[in-house]
């Protein structure tokens, strides 16, 4: 994958927004993504409104979740969760 996803923040109107719209927690999140956890896949996405996010797929029980994060400290492996959904996608 080539980037460390150790320590995801999660926000308290993230964490709210994923509650309600799409039936996930910030802790189910973090438990798909975060070291030592093994996303299925992972890129980076640069668009001009958004920034330099990361998109990882990661397998929670028997979803895929498609994340959203944005680097605080890439060397440090800090990210800000910015939204995830149940994906399609495998």
């Amino acid at each position: 994958m080539g980037v460390r996803i150790g320590l995801v923040v999660v926000d308290a109107a993230t964490d709210e927004k994923l509650r309600h719209r799409r039936g996930l927690t910030g802790a189910e999140v973090r438990a798909a993504v975060e070291w030592p956890a093994v996303p299925v896949r992972a890129a980076w996405n640069d668009v001009p409104e958004h920034g330099r996010r990361l998109i990882v797929y990661a397998e929670w029980g028997a979803k895929v979740l498609k994340v959203v994060l944005m680097p605080l400290d890439e060397v440090d492996g800090t990210w800000l969760l910015k939204t995830a959904v149940v994906s399609s996608e495998r």
